[in-house]
């Protein structure tokens, strides 16, 4: 949080600066990830939006190459819809900064929040028709856009649309500028290639995989891969296929689903050949709901006094959307805790005084409860409070540690599903998650032989649900144990 401030303290306090004598910063618009956006002014008059990167970042030359990239890629998508970059330049502390076009409206994520998280048919089709055209132009420039989502695309109160934050984009030929190992994106939003991170294999149709993503959020009200962190939306991401739009919207007429499924396939060869091809099919979907070949424009979507919205778009979603968030597990079955706490309770260790079992007990039950709201400080507060008096719990070790995986905690959520293992080594479902965060610090030897004890004890139990999930995870990243399996 002190970092927080630190960076907003900082950004405010360059309103009014000049950079480089030309460009005034008016106001502060936003703070995001990389940089702090302003409202601008050239000293010749012309009203900018100015995008500087934080100082933190200054040191890291991938990030600030990725930064300044944003720049010759977006201009290489010759066509009106996408953002054009006018200058780029260093400050004087050695902070990189993009100038930009200044719009006036919202991005498609505010205005999908105002709308109670779920558009109209016709309204998404417009804003994906507009979204298609940027990407035949780029794709055909050999641009890859790797981020588009409702918060990248920006609807302007003059009818006008805009495809935004190229920052993360790169040209088709250029594969060797992403690190190899690391994942940038939004998994809500990223195709199976991307998330496995395979470059080589991330081309135009995983853009359209996540022009179909976009839309099935904005039809449905939620994302096509449910999670309560990062790390699951990006294990979900890499191993599970999408569902059918039909399935969570059933509003949605068949011809629009089939455009969405398809864009939606797990393998990119059974998605549509290319942006061109996709829009077709969207205007031929448009024709069977509307009567007419294609989109003719959007309601009106600002009242009179709607203020000033900036482009660069690292300012995050103002809805109150949240994906669903699983709930903990209570005890052992076959190989996972799936089953009645009683079961597990045969197995925990006796401590002398029966009040403290039962205490121990209560606590274990009200951190479910409270995981089960979303407040997993809370949950982790009571499990530790189980374990102070039952120290050997597996079910308040495995508990604890789901609820630091929600919170991003991976060193400590490793910590404790290794405790519940070494209680009891048939903990399915804790080698699986376990693998999942030893996947996402990069060491797939360790993940590789947590996946082989889980898919054994997945087996041994029955679990057909967790053998699935298992061998599709192996599959799709392309595992394989380092060592004979362990039940350590």
């Amino acid at each position: 949080m002190a970092k927080n401030d630190d960076v907003l303290t900082r950004s405010r306090a360059r309103v009014g600066r000049v950079l480089r004598e030309k460009w005034r910063l008016d106001h502060l618009v936003g703070v995001g990830g990389t940089g702090a956006v302003y409202a601008a002014r050239h000293r010749a008059g012309k009203r900018v939006a100015v995008k500087i990167m934080h100082l933190e970042l200054v040191p890291n030359e991938a990030a600030r190459a990725r930064f300044l990239r944003e720049a010759y890629l977006a201009n290489c998508v010759n066509h009106p819809g996408a953002m054009s970059v006018l200058d780029d330049d260093v400050d004087d502390d050695g902070c990189a900064f993009l100038v930009t076009e200044l719009l006036e409206g919202e991005t498609v994520a505010r205005r999908w929040a105002r709308s109670d998280h779920v558009l109209g048919q016709r309204e998404v089709i417009w804003i994906a028709d507009k979204l298609l055209d940027v990407l035949i132009v780029a794709h055909a420039a050999g641009v890859v856009h790797r981020d588009i989502k409702p918060d990248n695309l920006f609807l302007m109160s003059d009818g006008g649309f805009k495809v935004l934050d190229f920052g993360l984009a790169r040209l088709q030929q250029a594969r060797s500028t992403t690190l190899k190992g690391i994942t940038i994106g939004t998994p809500a939003y990223m195709s199976p290639e991307h998330a496995m991170g395979r470059w080589n294999e991330v081309d135009g149709r995983a853009d359209l995989w996540s022009v179909g993503a976009t839309m099935f959020t904005l039809l449905s009200g939620r994302h096509v891969h449910q999670g309560a962190t990062h790390v699951q939306q990006l294990a979900a991401a890499m191993c599970d296929p999408a569902p059918s739009l039909a399935a969570v919207a059933g509003h949605v007429p068949p011809g629009l689903v089939a455009v969405v499924d398809r864009a939606l396939s797990f393998d990119q060869r059974d998605r549509w050949a290319d942006a061109r091809a996709m829009q077709q099919a969207l205007r031929r979907a448009y024709m069977a709901i509307d009567g007419a070949p294609s989109p003719r424009g959007i309601p009106k979507l600002y009242d009179d006094d709607e203020s000033i919205g900036l482009a660069p778009t690292e300012v995050a979603s103002r809805g109150p959307f949240k994906p669903a968030q699983p709930s903990p597990a209570h005890a052992v079955g076959d190989g996972s805790y799936d089953t009645l706490t009683s079961s597990s309770q045969q197995r925990e260790p006796k401590i002398r005084h029966g009040h403290g079992r039962l205490l121990a007990q209560a606590y274990i039950n009200r951190g479910v409860s409270r995981q089960s709201e979303g407040n997993h400080h809370g949950a982790i507060e009571d499990y530790s409070a189980a374990l102070e008096l039952m120290a050997d719990s597996e079910i308040a070790y495995y508990n604890r540690g789901t609820a630091r995986q929600m919170l991003g905690d991976v060193k400590g959520a490793v910590l404790d599903y290794t405790k519940a293992i070494s209680r009891n080594p048939r903990l399915g479902d804790a080698y699986y998650n376990r693998a999942l965060l030893y996947l996402c610090s990069g060491d797939r030897g360790a993940a590789a032989r947590d996946c082989d004890n889980a898919l054994r004890l997945y087996r041994e139990g029955n679990n057909a649900h967790g053998v699935g999930k298992t061998i599709r995870l192996q599959a799709g990243i392309g595992l394989e144990a380092d060592a004979t399996p362990t039940g350590e």
